[in-house]
């Protein structure tokens, strides 16, 4: 491929997925109110379904808006450990934010959907699924692990402690699982809905 097909092929690719995150970030945020009925975190931890949101709620309007800048939750305590891993967090989505803000004017400048080939989207939309794969393979905990060790390299701080930051207890790891597997689908059908259109335009 040409480097032009690479630059473009890149946009459209960093388009894509910072796009799958912010979406699953949104769906978690507005899905949470049912995650806590179905994981009953009311009834295991003994606080109402309120008084848990409330907690949540101040969690990820300090992870997503940039004029949040400080995290204290209603309730409960966090140590410095943990409140270290959230920033990191923090800044991990103003980055997609900005990525995605970016990659859209690129997109809008350049149109790449109009002359990439069906071949190109069709390599892209195998990469989750070699993910998924890897993740069956090894059971999500240990790809969990792996995930934080790549992103966070020679950080343990998002290992947390129940006993010092419980807001980890209304964050279960099916939370984590059920928003890769939501990204997943996300970038998934994204390439997929690119490779049927190229492929559609190669037939005329």
């Amino acid at each position: 491929m040409t480097r032009r097909a690479w630059g473009t092929g890149l946009l459209l690719s960093c388009w894509g997925l910072s796009a799958s995150i912010l979406l699953t970030i949104l769906l978690f945020d507005l899905g949470y109110p049912l995650f806590l009925k179905i994981w009953d975190l009311p009834g295991t931890l003994g606080w109402t379904a309120e008084r848990l949101l409330r907690q949540v709620d101040v969690l990820m309007d300090y992870l997503t808006l940039p004029w949040v800048t400080a995290l204290k939750f209603p309730d409960l305590p966090s140590s410095k450990s943990g409140l270290y891993h959230f920033l990191v967090v923090k800044l991990l989505f103003h980055f997609c934010q900005a990525v995605f803000l970016g990659t859209s004017i690129g997109m809008i400048t350049t149109k790449p959907w109009r002359w990439l080939p069906s071949s190109w989207y069709r390599t892209w939309a195998l990469l989750p699924l070699g993910l998924a794969l890897l993740a069956v393979l090894v059971g999500f905990d240990q790809f969990f692990i792996w995930f934080h060790q790549i992103l966070f390299p020679g950080d343990s701080s998002w290992l947390f402690d129940p006993a010092t930051d419980p807001i980890i207890l209304l964050l279960p790891q099916d939370a984590f699982m059920l928003a890769f597997i939501c990204c997943g689908i996300l970038y998934e059908l994204y390439f997929i809905a690119w490779y049927l259109y190229a492929k559609r335009k190669e037939r005329r």
